[in-house]
């Protein structure tokens, strides 16, 4: 299968507010939304994601069902 490239994509996690049930709540979302968007790839296809962490604390992403150059080590960093 030949390779295609799908993108580049930029992931902000960031903190925000919703209403749930009339109350407020803080969220961690990515990109000003909660949850954060979902991102769909055709096998073969190359992806660059550049993710940014706009907070005081650690926080990671998880990525399910993909295949990546770095070693599982890098998952969720």
């Amino acid at each position: 299968m030949a390779s295609a490239y799908a993108g580049s994509y930029g992931l902000a996690i960031e903190k925000g507010r919703i209403t749930i049930t009339g109350q407020e709540r803080d969220t961690l979302g990515v990109n000003g939304s909660f949850p954060g968007p979902e991102l769909h790839f055709r096998e073969g296809e190359d992806v660059t994601i550049n993710g940014t962490g706009n907070l005081d604390e650690d926080a990671s992403i998880h990525r399910f069902g993909s295949l990546s150059s770095l070693s599982s080590a890098f998952e969720g960093r």
